[in-house]
């Protein structure tokens, strides 16, 4: 897995990293995004991050030891593997429920016992137990904080709250590791320290006031809810980012329609290889024959449901891996870029959806270059290695 920028895992680290990133000489992001305004709020200005985001949203990397799906330990280049709450906890009145965690164990076989954990005691507690979610997909998992971090100098790179998760966690919400910079965001809340650990079926607390008006209903137009973004349309229901006020307003099938049922959007067996138009979710028109890359209105399932680039059969190369991200601009991967184009190293071609987030599966595995563009917008690419089994994250950002 990618290696990730060296986080706050010991109190030694922190204190070898924190001249050169506490000191006058400002840190400056690879890829320019200092040149946008900072996250309302966020601040970083110590050794670790402490304050909360009020509206619930963090980017996110990986760290820590685990177990792999064939039973082999894993370490990590850029951490020790001890958790700073083996010995901080007692500094939070946390000392039983740490050893009722990880008592006896060291720290590489606590957090491989533990494997749904995260850094941030600074700002929640040593034990502390958070419900993490992907608001992409609706995946939800509950971690327990074990950590300090991740280190200011991780924050500065994207201006942003920043939470370090567990390599399972991060594989189990994304498909893969993560790194700060790709701005996979995650909606993180705390919940009672009796909540088990692992993935959740639980939903976050209800958002607070705002939301869905009717004339959101049947698009891609996000309300607001808390400062977090949320969505009225049909497709919210998959991607797990609806309004808390949606069904209510907009009735239960996405809109206008009372609890009609959810439409059917994008290729479907009968339209491979016509001309007919299909339905996008935000109501578009998408197509799913041989000549829609060329036009740039591919449907997103395209490739699924038809195979390639069309219903006369595929010969683009396919694999075991896969894709997603979301299509954004600014310094913040709320800032969705509805229907942009996505175009592969590899030749296959699809659009993300309203909400700006796209996938694909069946890809071959290697260096994979995803180029995003959309009209009024510069068109800009990034690299990932997808790697099989996995669904790699590959976020783009467009001016």
């Amino acid at each position: 897995m990618p290696t990730t920028t060296p986080r706050a895992g010991s109190l030694s680290m922190l204190l070898a990293l924190a001249a050169a990133a506490c000191g006058p000489t400002e840190l400056t992001a690879p890829d320019g995004q200092r040149d946008f305004e900072r996250s309302a709020g966020w601040t970083c200005d110590g050794t670790v991050g402490t304050t909360i985001n009020p509206a619930g949203m963090y980017y996110t990397t990986s760290f820590g030891c685990w177990i792999d799906a064939n039973g082999n330990n894993r370490g990590d280049p850029g951490d020790n593997c001890i958790p700073w709450c083996q010995s901080g906890a007692a500094q939070h009145d946390a000392a039983d429920e740490y050893a009722a965690l990880c008592g006896g164990m060291t720290g590489p076989q606590c957090e491989r016992s533990v494997k749904w954990f995260a850094a941030g005691a600074d700002r929640w507690g040593c034990a502390s137990r958070l419900l993490v979610t992907n608001p992409d997909n609706g995946k939800a998992v509950v971690v327990a904080v074990l950590d300090r971090g991740p280190h200011c100098s991780i924050e500065r790179r994207v201006d942003h709250w920043v939470a370090d998760l567990s390599y399972p966690t991060s594989n189990y919400l994304f498909g893969g590791s993560t790194s700060a910079t790709e701005r996979a965001d995650v909606i993180i809340t705390e919940v009672p320290n009796d909540t088990p650990l692992g993935p959740s079926t639980g939903a976050p607390p209800p958002p607070a006031a705002g939301g869905c008006s009717e004339v959101l209903c049947d698009t891609d137009a996000a309300g607001a809810e808390g400062g977090t973004a949320c969505y009225c349309d049909a497709a919210c229901t998959e991607l797990g980012d609806c309004c808390g006020n949606r069904d209510e307003v907009c009735g239960g099938g996405g809109g206008g329609g009372g609890g009609d049922p959810t439409p059917t959007f994008g290729c479907q067996l009968n339209l491979c290889g016509t001309t007919t138009a299909a339905s996008a979710a935000d109501g578009s028109a998408c197509y799913c024959d041989d000549s829609c890359a060329a036009y740039g209105d591919c449907c997103a399932n395209l490739a699924e449901v038809c195979g390639g680039s069309g219903g006369g059969g595929s010969t683009l190369p396919s694999g075991p891996a896969g894709l997603q991200g979301v299509v954004y601009y600014g310094s913040s991967g709320a800032n969705r870029i509805a229907n942009a184009t996505i175009t592969l190293s590899t030749g296959h071609t699809f659009a993300a959806d309203g909400n700006g987030y796209f996938s694909m599966t069946g890809l071959p595995t290697g260096a994979t270059t995803i180029t995003a563009s959309a009209p009024g917008w510069s068109t800009a690419s990034v690299t990932r290695d997808l790697v099989a089994g996995e669904l790699t994250w590959g976020s783009v950002r467009l001016q």
